[in-house]
């Protein structure tokens, strides 16, 4: 009964995409191709952008998850499409020069959306770190030294904050 999201590089109608995939029960239940493609990095010459239609929440076992790819995590009318998760996945390669932004942006989108966000980041010599969990009131799980970071997810957290700090979630 896990939930495992991975994200590949796929190529339909001889285009190539950046394809997140989620899986449930060994079943491929969600997928969503980036969208907001990054032109420093040279993306829009070597991949095609995604459906804004497909950035939107699913539920599972009564939870609710989105995904922002990377760096979707950007741009505010995105954040509208996943207002209301419970969980944000953000699987993201952001660069070492812009680490600050993404721990920053990933922080903010969980107080915002009064959610939890899971920020996957590349752990490669070129790429900032920064994985974390953080929490509907902004606490952080992150360790850069560590292969895997862990928490147990408090719906009761996340109903607290939403009643407390009522924005109409």
């Amino acid at each position: 009964d896990k939930i495992i999201a991975l994200t590949f590089i796929t190529k339909k109608d001889g285009k190539f995409y950046n394809t997140l995939y989620i899986f449930h029960n060994q079943k491929i239940i969600h997928t969503q191709a980036k969208y907001k493609l990054f032109p420093l990095g040279d993306e829009l010459e070597y991949f095609s952008s995604g459906n804004f239609e497909d950035i939107k929440i699913i539920e599972i076992n009564g939870l609710k998850i989105a995904t922002l790819i990377c760096f979707e995590l950007r741009f505010p009318e995105l954040w509208e499409k996943v207002k209301g998760a419970d969980i944000i996945l953000n699987p993201a390669m952001w660069g070492l020069k812009r680490k600050d932004h993404y721990e920053s942006i990933s922080k903010a989108l969980a107080l915002v959306n009064q959610c939890f966000v899971i920020a996957c980041n590349s752990a490669d010599d070129n790429m900032a770190k920064g994985s974390a969990i953080i929490s509907p009131f902004g606490n952080v799980i992150k360790d850069d030294l560590k292969t895997k970071i862990e928490s147990k997810f408090d719906f009761e957290e996340m109903k607290k904050v939403r009643k407390y700090i009522n924005i109409g979630l």
